[in-house]
């Protein structure tokens, strides 16, 4: 009998070990239940929203974000989530959308991908803003600069500042001004402290200068 319990225990504690496994982490991410979650609106979607729609879950929002089939408020959604993520695949994704779009009808999402990008502080939102800079709508032109300035590099606020004196618009060149004014506010330069100046000390001799000539 003592034999017979101690196989019983030894097939009991895999099963254990194995049903331990299966409740670590949220499940594997499936389209319909990633576009469920998607469709709660009334707040902002946080890294933990993502989290907890499972594993892989930024690969089926870029497949969601490129389906044309899908509505457009569901595919910005996607976007938004994405950025939400942070995750290298997310923001390669974003970076393409606003390089390569140019479909009027992606314009919310692009939109969207601007300030994700901004908010991300992915550095690759300086050379690829720029063009967006001077889109013929004036609210695109706004989200390229707030992206611009939620990335809070140096060389966005430098290309704002530039833009700015070219904008047409006289709303979107006012928040541009507030936006360049307030990262001043937050990073005053410091002041140059004066250098001292240069002691300036004589010529070495030259060897032999004032030896007369022979």
């Amino acid at each position: 009998m003592g034999v017979w319990l101690g196989s019983n225990s030894a097939v009991a504690a895999p099963r254990a070990a194995t049903t331990a496994k299966a409740t670590d982490g949220p499940p594997g991410a499936t389209r319909a239940s990633v576009e469920a979650k998607l469709g709660r609106e009334g707040r902002t979607l946080v890294q933990a929203d993502v989290q907890a729609m499972g594993k892989d879950a930024d690969l089926i929002l870029i497949d969601i974000m490129r389906d044309h089939g899908a509505s457009s408020a569901l595919r910005t959604r996607a976007v938004d989530a994405l950025a939400a993520s942070g995750s290298a695949v997310a923001r390669d994704q974003m970076v393409r959308l606003v390089t390569v779009t140019r479909d009027e009808a992606d314009l919310p999402l692009v939109r969207k991908a601007l300030l994700g990008l901004g908010w991300m502080g992915d550095g690759r939102i300086v050379a690829n803003a720029g063009p967006w800079l001077d889109h013929k709508s004036p609210a695109v032109r706004l989200d390229a600069a707030v992206g611009l300035a939620l990335s809070k590099n140096p060389e966005a606020f430098e290309l704002l500042a530039r833009h700015n004196r070219r904008e047409k618009d006289a709303d979107v060149r006012q928040q541009i001004d507030r936006l360049i004014k307030r990262h001043q506010d937050e990073h005053p330069k410091a002041v140059a402290k004066p250098s001292p100046r240069p002691r300036i000390e004589p010529p070495p001799p030259m060897e032999g200068r004032d030896s007369p000539r022979r």
